[in-house]
């Protein structure tokens, strides 16, 4: 696959929202967002359950423009897992980001943020009823093809790592999603039919839920520097280094 190379420089925090300690909190504000079916939903500990048919979820308020990066990383911690999803037809939870108008208002019953039906959404799903095995597998959201097991009684508290990079041969998105602390974890790789271009300059992260229960602890967007801007910055503090033995 001529994919993205996988960088090995340290990260940099691009956003970051902490559900229960709110003080660093980056912009724009997460809010909630629901299909206004029954559910209940809290920012503060960020607690989703969505019952029945109800979908709730948090995204930001306003788009973030990454597209001056060649690639970033959507993580969500989360805190307790969440319940089984059953019933056809239902969403599932999904993590991830749309790209497109993240209002509320924006068809929020079927809406991208809750799963990809409209094409401007790209993550990972668990528990749709639209999938073969409802309840035991995690699903790319785009084609609904499982990628791993879901275990419901082995996973509270994990970490799902969601990786955007240009792809250089095709200008589309590689895809590439890792999880800590699940019972078997995933390393599942792609390139998703998404323009990374068009996608990196209107990202809404976001999770949501139907029918679904989870807490999450964390939710943070990161990149990694490209070679050329480490080696700039290694070479003006050798400069400054040396000004400074001189005088």
């Amino acid at each position: 696959m001529t994919g993205a190379a996988m960088s090995t420089h340290a990260s940099v925090v691009l956003y970051s929202h902490t559900f229960d300690d709110t003080a660093n909190d980056s912009t724009p504000a997460l809010q909630v967002f629901d299909n206004g079916n029954s559910h209940s939903d809290s920012i503060a500990d960020g607690s989703l359950q969505g019952n029945g048919s109800g979908a709730v979820g948090f995204n930001t308020v306003t788009t973030l423009d990454l597209s001056s990066y060649p690639e970033f990383t959507i993580s969500f911690v989360v805190e307790n897992n969440f319940s089984a999803i059953s019933g056809s037809g239902l969403n599932g939870t999904f993590f991830g980001l749309s790209f497109n108008d993240p209002s509320p208002d924006s068809n929020p019953v079927n809406g991208t943020a809750l799963y990809n039906n409209t094409g401007s959404s790209l993550g990972l799903q668990v528990g749709s009823g639209r999938g073969t095995a409802a309840n035991t597998e995690w699903y790319l959201s785009s084609t609904y093809s499982a990628i791993g097991d879901f275990s419901d009684d082995a996973v509270d508290g994990y970490t799902i790592s969601i990786r955007f990079a240009e792809d250089t041969a095709t200008g589309n998105t590689d895809l590439t999603i890792t999880s800590e602390g699940l019972a078997t974890d995933l390393n599942f790789n792609t390139v998703a039919g998404t323009n990374y271009a068009n996608l990196a300059g209107l990202v809404t992260p976001n999770v949501s839920t139907q029918g679904g229960t989870l807490n999450l602890d964390r939710l943070t967007i990161t990149t990694v520097p490209e070679p050329s801007s480490v080696g700039l910055s290694l070479l003006g503090l050798a400069m400054l280094l040396g000004h400074r033995r001189r005088s």
